[in-house]
């Protein structure tokens, strides 16, 4: 709603970039003002002006082959605590191309954190099992600042990241900056995306 007012009555811009095709009202208002943008988007059946596209369940596929490749038989997670259909479905999508591959989900390791460091180790720290036993090897984390409180709770653990526990995630290398050892992940090229939509908006 913040947004949407703000977009309403801001004349401070002539162009915009939508990193989400999941803001229509945002859109309609840029048209109503004739102000043009583009948006990144993997949806091949929504009829933008303008858009970045991107192949996500090729990603996904990508993901679910070098966790397969590397090894690991159980996976967890680390999620928002509330999801959209669309980030749902790329989940969805995860997890079906892992069982593709012979990796199990086990939805008793998912916890439902905060996009917020502290806040997502607070939680973390409270519901993580005291038993062990069935842990999985590896977790994804579908935010970017989830692997921070990750990375904490396991160093007060005696957990070693990389040995005891593996940890992987998708985003661009700054996001990740500061984590040891290094985080595996996913890359967005969101430098490149931000290029072409300069591009196309110029």
């Amino acid at each position: 709603t913040e947004a949407y007012l703000h977009l309403k009555e801001s004349s401070e811009f002539d162009a915009a970039f939508f990193t989400s095709h999941q803001l229509p009202a945002l859109m309609k208002v840029l048209d109503e003002k004739a102000v043009p943008y583009t948006v990144f988007t993997e949806k091949e059946d929504i009829d933008f002006l303008s858009r970045i596209f991107y192949k996500r369940a090729e990603g996904m596929k990508m993901l679910a082959e070098y966790i397969a490749k590397s090894g690991y038989k159980q996976i967890g997670l680390l999620r928002p605590p509330q999801t959209s259909a669309d980030c749902q479905g790329k989940i969805e999508l995860l997890i079906n191309c892992l069982a593709a591959r012979g990796v199990e989900y086990l939805p008793n390791w998912t916890f439902h954190l905060q996009d917020n460091k502290e806040a997502a180790y607070k939680k973390l720290k409270a519901e993580f099992p005291a038993e062990r036993s069935d842990m999985p090897k590896l977790f994804f984390c579908e935010s970017v600042t989830h692997p921070f409180a990750f990375y904490r709770l396991m160093s007060e653990l005696n957990l070693k990241i990389g040995t005891d526990i593996s940890v992987i995630s998708h985003g661009s290398r700054m996001a990740f900056d500061g984590l040891t050892p290094a985080l595996t992940y996913l890359r967005i090229p969101y430098f490149e995306v931000g290029r072409e939509a300069c591009k196309i908006l110029d």
